[in-house]
């Protein structure tokens, strides 16, 4: 909790506390698995909070700490979707706090190892399959920042992979419908910047075969093709960047909007009724709010729908 509220200082002190305790468990009873196991957990976020507040070398040595005492125990998988956990902890502090691309890289390369060989020894952890695609994702962000937008692609296609794996086994998890959609999304904009604008359709299409009844989940369908809309305006700008005649893009412009609009008709019909979400300055509506279509939208959802 004190990670969702960003309140990072206090949950320094809070793991801190908590591993002095396992410490002194340990001490009393080194055979205790279940004290060892939660002392693992609790020390991969105790790192990750002293990340947080910017004590690096304190946290790179906390994660050490909690890498070596998890891989004591490589048959018991809480305890290695933990340390993998930690490792995915670690490569984004490289990345993001300390500019250390190739040790970030290096880093994840070993999560997917890791998530190959405990998803062989363990294929009913979803929660280890997660973790795979957390690491195919930063990955991903890496080549984007190098600007290899095709490795880039390569990487999100299997985030998108090990989501749709994880989320078989738990169809029903909120999370894990939320993760697989930002999968597909995140897959859909790296297709349109590549100009591979008929796989970004098909990509963002299949976003609502997560939950066909979800009024939410065709919502995000129909932001996501608004999103692809707004690269296409950028396209039109400069029909030469996207090797594409001015007659395609503006036939790929009004067949995005159409399902655009089409989705979001059909979450309202499923009960979708954020206004504020759609009405609100949010750049991404910004091609539709011309359309006479979109503002009847508008005005059902005003009238409750009808």
């Amino acid at each position: 909790m004190l990670f969702i509220d960003k309140k990072y200082a206090q949950a320094v002190e809070h793991y801190k506390a908590a591993c002095d305790s396992y410490v002194s468990l340990q001490t009393n009873n080194p055979d205790d698995f279940g004290a060892t196991s939660s002392f693992v957990r609790t020390l991969g976020m105790y790192a990750a909070a002293l990340a947080r507040t910017g004590k690096f070398e304190e946290a790179r040595a906390a994660f050490v700490k909690t890498i070596e005492l998890g891989d004591q125990f490589p048959d018991h998988p809480e305890t290695q979707g933990n340390v993998i956990r930690a490792l995915n902890n670690l490569s984004r502090m490289q990345q993001e706090d300390l500019g250390q691309l190739e040790a970030a890289e290096t880093t994840l390369r070993d999560v997917v190892e890791r998530c190959r060989q405990a998803v062989e020894r363990f294929p009913q952890d979803v929660y280890l399959r997660k973790s795979q695609a957390m690491a195919w994702a930063n990955l991903g962000a890496i080549s984007q920042e190098r600007g290899d937008w095709e490795q880039a692609e390569e990487y999100a296609r299997l985030q998108l992979e090990s989501m749709r794996e994880a989320l078989s086994g738990v169809p029903d998890n909120r999370d894990f419908r939320n993760q697989t959609i930002r999968s597909a999304e995140e897959l859909a904009q790296i297709l349109v910047r590549r100009d591979k604008l008929q796989d970004a359709f098909e990509v963002t299409g299949e976003i609502t075969e997560i939950d066909e009844s979800s009024a939410e989940i065709a919502y995000r369908e129909a932001r996501a093709f608004a999103k692809i809309c707004i690269e296409l305006e950028q396209w039109r700008d400069d029909p030469e960047a996207a090797e594409l005649t001015a007659a395609q893009l503006d036939d790929m412009m009004q067949l995005a909007q159409s399902r655009a609009l089409a989705q979001l008709r059909a979450a309202i019909d499923s009960g979708y009724n954020r206004v504020d979400a759609v009405a609100s300055g949010d750049r991404v509506w910004e091609s539709l709010r011309d359309l006479p279509e979109f503002r009847q939208i508008l005005a059902s959802m005003n009238d409750g729908g009808q």
